[in-house]
């Protein structure tokens, strides 16, 4: 009987804040698939990280290895000689198999990591196992902090790792005791001086990834500076600077306050936090000089200079791309509104010849992601009304999956126009996105499209206003080529945001596949036929549906081809009641279409489901005369066309 401590510590030169999460994980899962390929079980798996080491403790089980039967040795020396031989491989192919970083070559040609490997420590208990791996030869030698602790610390059991990374190392190697050790402290010095933090996960990752010895401080910036737009100074500390901005009870202000985690503890810290706010004093200096500096003129005179930007290659500029936003803009209005606002369109047109203006400023060019939100803040200040300034922040979102989705007007049409014209514009030129990129994020922008009209209740042809779109365009291209193309990317969005939402593939298919145009019949026909489907009653309809296809398909007959029925060739009364039945639910299926009450379209399925399983029990459909056959077939091509109005039931006849 045993149990046995394992470590494994690959000791590297900095790993970026933002990779080292997800390396640390890889390395885990690795580590544990790889594990289990050799056959030995554990009782857990501690993992650690910092931005100079990724480490795992593995505690295996009290229990016999079960797939050896050498009686000359005991289980102890089995265990020891399968861990020997086959440890190095583990390791190796552990880091070999993290994936989605960029690696780079050192030594040897042949070795690559995210950043050079110095030094490989795998300890089993006492027992160093010595095997190179990566042309290196694991020691027992540990790296403390670079400033703090000792820079070589001898371990001498597998069990020891973190204490004497702790004590002698000044290292807290457990990534999730130093992640809640900067958020606990973040959140106590805040209250200090009467303030709150929003602490995000990402922020917090990125912080904990950075420091091996996280050391607190509070910093404080001048009063002067909360003039600026609070998302500038927010980015500015949280992106630039990697501080926490400090914000007050209600957490919708911010306060002079900013804190810090450094990676050093000192004894002179008030220098350290002096450095720090003279470091963000003189940025914030440079933000309100800009500024002042835009604001000599008013944004609106900016529109010209957009002629001098480029869009992109074979695109034109900025201007034309703004023009094609207002004629847009006005089309979706239009299409939305039988009666023509006065107000409205004035104040859509303001929005959209001011939309792009803010990207000839100061601030834009020092600091690229406040294009929306600056322009909105000049807006502002020149007494441009609300929903206008708001519409110039807000057109850009969503920016990422997770960001708001506009709720006002003239913030939904602007956003959807720059959107649908980026995407038209780079289909145009053949730029489009395939499974390994998309530079221009055309998938972001057709789901925040998708988004915007589903959760605002737009009402929108999308054929059409890609068609629009691309008329606007001067390019000899092949229009009808091109609007296709946008089109069958937009539904391959279209089922991949269903898809996300849960909903069966084949749901999905069968509705997507009758290429509606409306996205707001689309949404409700899905969860309404999602609705059915979870009711018995949708297999006896489908199940009808593919018997009636069979049938045709047996005889050759295309349903989608239009044939008349004629009632002189009826020589049963169930066809004349299959007829007049046909005829009514006809009319009552078209009603509930164009009602758009779907939930009672799938009921006259379901009528029409009963009336065939009649038909079929009164009625054979083969008979000695062609003609009649044929008229019969014709009534269920009729009744497949009711069937197939709105719902491809095909998708679901293998489930």
């Amino acid at each position: 009987m045993y149990d046995k401590i394992l470590l494994i510590e690959i000791n590297v030169e900095e790993i970026p804040f933002t990779k080292l999460f997800f390396i640390a994980k890889s390395f885990l899962k690795n580590i544990k698939i790889e594990i289990r390929k050799i056959n030995f079980k554990y009782k857990k798996i501690k993992w650690f990280a910092t931005s100079r080491r990724i480490a795992v403790q593995i505690f295996f089980k009290k229990e016999k290895v079960n797939y050896l039967n050498d009686k000359n040795l005991n289980e102890k020396d089995i265990f020891l000689n399968k861990l020997k031989n086959y440890l190095p491989r583990v390791v190796e192919l552990s880091i070999k198999k993290i994936k989605d970083i960029k690696n780079m070559f050192w030594d040897k040609p042949y070795i690559k990591f995210i950043r050079p490997i110095r030094n490989i420590i795998i300890l089993l208990d006492d027992l160093l196992i010595k095997k190179k791996i990566f042309n290196l030869k694991p020691n027992k030698i540990l790296s403390g902090h670079r400033f703090m602790g000792e820079k070589k610390i001898e371990i001498n059991h597998a069990k020891d790792y973190s204490l004497l990374l702790l004590k002698k190392g000044k290292v807290i190697a457990d990534y999730n005791i130093r992640k809640n050790i900067i958020k606990n402290k973040v959140k106590k010095y805040a209250k200090k001086i009467n303030g709150k933090i929003k602490i995000t996960k990402n922020f917090l990752k990125e912080i904990t990834s950075s420091v091996e010895w996280p050391n607190i401080n509070i910093g404080k910036y001048d009063k002067k500076f909360l003039k600026i737009p609070k998302e500038i100074i927010i980015f500015v500390m949280k992106k630039q600077q990697k501080y926490f901005p400090v914000y007050d009870i209600n957490k919708k202000k911010l306060i002079q306050y900013f804190i810090f985690v450094s990676n050093v503890k000192s004894n002179n810290n008030k220098q350290i936090i002096s450095g720090h706010q003279n470091v963000l004093r003189s940025k914030l200096n440079d933000i309100l000089f800009f500024i002042k500096l835009d604001l000599k003129k008013n944004l609106k005179f900016n529109l010209i200079k957009l002629k001098n930007v480029t869009f992109y290659k074979k695109l034109g500029n900025l201007y034309e791309k703004t023009i094609r936003i207002k004629k847009l803009s006005k089309y979706i209005h239009c299409l939305k509104n039988k009666t023509n606002n006065k107000n409205k369109m004035y104040d859509l047109n303001k929005a959209s010849l001011l939309s792009k203006c803010d990207l000839v400023t100061n601030i834009v060019f020092e600091i690229p992601e406040m294009q929306g939100i600056i322009g909105s803040y000049y807006a502002k200040c020149y007494k441009e009304k609300n929903n206008v300034a708001l519409a110039i922040k807000e057109h850009y979102e969503p920016r990422f999956a997770k960001d708001n989705i506009p709720k006002r007007y003239i913030s939904c049409i602007l956003s959807i126009s720059d959107k649908i014209d980026t995407i038209t514009a780079m289909f145009i030129i053949n730029n489009i996105p395939n499974s390994k990129k998309d530079p221009f994020g055309l998938r972001r922008c057709s789901l925040g499209i998708i988004k915007i009209i589903l959760k605002n209740n737009i009402k929108i042809n999308i054929y059409k206003l890609i068609k629009k779109n691309i008329s606007l365009y001067n390019n000899k291209i092949d229009k009808k080529k091109v609007l296709k193309k946008i089109f069958n990317f937009f539904y391959t969005r279209l089922n991949n945001f269903y898809e996300n939402k849960g909903y069966k593939k084949n749901i999905i298919k069968s509705i997507l596949s009758k290429k509606k145009n409306n996205l707001l019949t689309l949404n409700n026909l899905i969860k309404k036929l999602n609705k059915f489907y979870k009711t018995k009653k949708f297999n006896l309809v489908m199940k009808t549906d593919k018997r009636i296809s069979n049938i045709l398909l047996k005889n050759n007959i295309d349903y989608n081809v239009s044939k008349k029925i004629k009632k002189k060739l009826f020589s049963k009364k169930e066809e004349f009641i299959f007829f007049n039945m046909l005829i009514k639910i006809k009319k009552e299926t078209c009603h509930c279409i164009n009602k758009k009450k779907y939930s009672k379209y799938f009921k006259m399925l379901l009528n029409l489901h009963k009336m065939i399983s009649i038909f079929f029990e009164k009625v054979n459909i083969c008979d000695n005369n062609k003609k009649i056959m044929i008229n019969r077939l014709t009534l269920l091509v009729h009744a497949k066309k009711i069937f197939s109005k709105l719902v491809n039931f095909n998708f679901f006849y293998c489930t």
